[in-house]
């Protein structure tokens, strides 16, 4: 049965001198009908309530000829979800609507038929601006016999209370038919005048769980938009607390952001915007708080979320989007992945004039993709792009520790209801974790995923690693789509594993991420470029890194440790090509995850013992030491690199701390530059660049002092400045006021002989003031001139020893930069 008709009832009055007509079930227990109908109304019938089920009238207004009627119990025959609600909101004409009920015409052998009629509607030809006009245009209505009593019986008699709908969307409550023949025009009540300050209404729909949410026609069809409401309903997996549109954690962090935008909205043009931000940086949740703004003011606002590029919406879609009515916002999540929609949506948006209407991209950067859209959007549409970037939540001023035990109390409530096992003494303990120390910068999700985590290890062990494992499939999921979007087919587990070598080893220039993609196993040249814009547009580069993916040091770790167990000859195989550096980051992250996971270690050591005479054991023991866990260091040394056992165990020494005397320090020290020395050296000697590097450093320490009394001098003489201006000005003012009765005194001697007495007095106080402050300032300014003259150079000379010093060493290890950068 058509999912439609199952909401059609019959409505029935209690008497025969009442209307019967059509309801249409908005949930359950809830139908929506004419007001004339609806009054008298005993029972409904239909494919829901075959028996038929009593009602009551809960609302009703008699002005709109709308009623809302309560069942006594659900109706039980089959499901029937809340409905969704809609609204015209374009000027554009013949939209084509659909009428759904049991009219007269239609009735056999005194047995009601439904009748599902076709029509159009011309929004602004109407008799009323608070009707709808339907032009029936199929069906089988027909006009039907007359007689002497009635000449032109209405055949759409019992039609009353039918809905009007657009695909899924009720936008209508038919209240009366034409009265003369043709009969082929019906009038409605529009749904979304219900929405207007009916109190009553809204709270009788709010009792029985139904949204009062009105979506817009001229959206519907573009993009299936999720439901923005907040979600009240019990989570099936922990990852979906994770998800921006079930609003699970208080919007927090990003109030500044939201009023930039929201100011954004003002002007009544069209306007192309863009938020930009890191995976998990708050982009979707801003958009999500700007859409209910935007509604709240009256907006036509909808966050379209499809996961993949929606097909090329019709011409009649199109057309009806350049002649809103409304003002409009439309936001589109995963922009990267729409570049087909965008275009349509921009040209056919930026034909409206005068109504206020915002098309509004989230992505991950403004890149590459965004670079190839601005040649074929309008000339007009690119001109005054509004962009705005999200960074690290915590570097806006939130205090990452109060954003963690928002996010711990939220999921506790939804997650141990009533038996609430995360108390306050454990936030504040796990967030006295280093991680959120005052220098830790991160997003919104980072912080999100570990406070969910924390409360899953407390409170459902066996499903802490489900939303990593959800997020990480999502991430991979989104590269495919995008990959595909952009020509490029490959099985997901390769691509899978060409997205963990980028993470492995990543990239501090384009160039070396060229020759990362140009080293995977049988990657086409052309698609590794591709692939490294891909990469750069949807992980954006951080400082010191080209490219960084995933960004969430959790879902990093998994990628890489399952890759490394499944997939090692594919991920390993490209380190020898590449540059020292990106050898020792893989190896650092290496080291790291074979602390957590034993095999990883064993496949890394068996990789360096088959290569040798390719990674030194000195860039394989810097890796080590940097990570600084003795007990993995050693086993997988001792594997890889047998013959040196010696050096083994000064580094196994050095990491424990128990390692003593300057013969094993100079023999690290040594070992750290050999990592990256050419091979065709013959050993380096830095002694001499050491010392220098000693000395200069002592003659900085002894600068110090030097400039630590110049220093000292300045708030001093400040403090002593603001003193004496003080008693100058306080002094100056006597001056002047004894100065002023002087003038005044006429031709008084004694009141001037008098005046003059203090007035020499005054000036008599003031000398010492004047002198004192003079000897102050000739010694401070000698002591600051001595800094100027001989501190400064002293310091400069300082300096440039430490300089010749690195000279002396970058000299002793002659790096040949040109080979590491090819």
């Amino acid at each position: 049965m058509d999912r439609r008709q199952a909401r059609i009832v019959t409505v029935l009055p209690i008497s025969n001198n009442g209307r019967r007509g059509t309801g249409y079930l908005l949930d359950p227990s809830l139908v929506i009908t004419a007001y004339h109908v609806g009054r008298t109304a005993v029972t409904i019938q239909g494919p829901a309530c075959t028996q038929g089920t009593p009602v009551e009238l809960a609302w009703g207004d008699e002005n709109l000829d709308v009623a809302l009627l309560r069942t006594e119990s659900p109706v039980a025959d089959m499901q029937i979800p809340p409905a969704r609600l809609g609204r015209i909101t374009s000027g554009a004409p013949a939209l084509r609507v659909e009428v759904i009920g049991y009219p007269v015409f239609q009735r056999v052998n005194n047995r009601w038929r439904i009748e599902q009629a076709i029509g159009t509607v011309n929004p602004i030809t109407a008799s009323d601006i608070n009707r709808i006009q339907i032009q029936v245009t199929s069906g089988r209505w027909i006009d039907p016999p007359g007689s002497k009593a009635d000449p032109h019986p209405v055949p759409w008699t019992g039609a009353s209370g039918s809905p009007v709908l657009f695909d899924d969307l009720l936008v209508g409550i038919v209240t009366r038919s034409q009265p003369r023949p043709p009969f082929d025009r019906l009038e409605a009540t529009p749904i979304s005048l219900l929405s207007h300050g009916i109190e009553a209404l809204e709270s009788t729909l709010r009792r029985t769980g139904t949204s009062v949410y009105f979506e817009s026609v001229e959206l519907v069809n573009i993009i299936e938009p999720p439901r923005v409401e907040p979600s009240t309903h019990i989570y099936a997996t922990p990852s979906q607390l994770l998800d921006p549109a079930n609003e699970v954690v208080e919007f927090m962090g990003r109030e500044a952001d939201l009023a930039y935008m929201t100011s954004w909205l003002g002007s009544p043009v069209f306007s192309l915007g863009m938020i930009v931000g890191e995976v998990g940086a708050g982009k979707t949740r801003t958009a999500i708080q700007l859409i209910r703004k935007a509604q709240h003011d009256g907006w036509n606002a909808e966050l379209l979320a499809g996961k993949s590029s929606p097909g090329r919406t019709t011409g009649e879609q199109l057309r009806r989007l350049s002649m809103l009515n409304t003002p409009t916002l439309i936001v589109i999540d995963n922009a990267e992945l729409k570049p087909v929609s965008i275009v349509e949506l921009a040209s056919n948006l930026a034909y409206n004039h005068g109504i206020p209407v915002r098309l509004l991209m989230l992505a991950r950067s403004a890149g590459w993709w965004w670079k190839e859209l601005q040649h074929q959007l309008p000339a007009a549409a690119v001109s005054d792009v509004q962009v705005l970037g999200l960074e690290h939540v915590t570097n806006s001023g939130h205090n990452a520790i109060a954003l963690f035990a928002a996010a711990v109390e939220s999921f506790d409530q939804r997650i141990n209801k009533d038996s609430l096992l995360v108390t306050e003494p454990s936030i504040l303990s796990a967030s006295n974790d280093a991680y959120f120390g005052p220098e830790s910068a991160m997003t919104i999700l980072n912080l999100h995923l570990r406070a969910l985590r924390w409360v899953l290890a407390i409170s459902s062990p066996e499903t802490r690693d489900e939303p990593e494992a959800a997020l990480l499939s999502n991430e991979l999921q989104h590269i495919s789509r995008a990959c595909r979007s952009n020509g490029i087919r490959m099985h997901f587990t390769r691509l899978e594993t060409i997205l963990a070598a980028a993470v492995l080893y990543g990239a501090s220039t384009r160039a070396e991420a060229e020759q990362l993609m140009g080293s995977m196993p049988g990657l086409d040249v052309d698609d590794g470029l591709l692939l490294t814009d891909i990469i750069q547009d949807f992980y954006p580069s951080r400082e010191g890194d080209f490219f960084s993916p995933l960004g969430i040091g959790a879902l990093n770790d998994r990628l890489l440790t399952t890759n490394v167990l499944q997939n090692g000859d594919a991920l390993l195989s490209p380190m020898t090509k590449l540059t020292r550096l990106q050898q020792m980051r893989a190896l650092t992250t290496l080291f790291r995850l074979a602390a957590e996971v034993p095999k990883v270690g064993e496949v890394m050591a068996a990789y360096l013992n088959e290569r040798t005479g390719d990674i030194r054991f000195e860039l394989a023991a810097s890796a080590g030491l940097a990570v600084g866990q003795p007990g993995v260091i050693e086993n997988v040394l001792r594997r890889a690199y047998p013959s040196q056992s010696d050096r083994i165990r000064d580094v196994v020494a050095a990491t424990s701390g128990s390692s003593q005397g300057d013969n094993v320090s100079t023999g690290l020290w040594h070992m750290y530059v050999g990592a990256f020395a050419p091979e065709d050296t013959g050993g380096v000697d830095i002694g001499p660049a050491y010392d220098a590097i000693e000395l200069a450093l002592d003659d900085i320490d002894k600068c110090r002092s030097t400039l630590e009394e110049a220093l000292a001098t300045v708030p001093t003489l400040s403090n002593f400045l603001e003193d004496y201006l003080s008693n100058l000005y306080e002094s100056s003012r006597s001056l002047s006021r004894l100065a002023d009765r002087i003038n005044h005194a006429e031709e008084d001697p004694q009141t001037i002989r008098s005046l003059s007495r203090k007035l020499s007095l005054t000036v008599e106080e003031l000398h010492p003031i004047l002198a004192e402050t003079a000897e102050v300032l000739r010694r401070d300014i000698r002591k600051l001139s001595a800094f100027q003259e001989e501190g400064l150079s002293q310091i400069a000379a300082a300096v440039r020893d430490l300089a010749g010093a690195l000279d002396e060493l970058e000299q002793a290890v002659p790096v040949n930069r040109e080979k590491d950068e090819d």
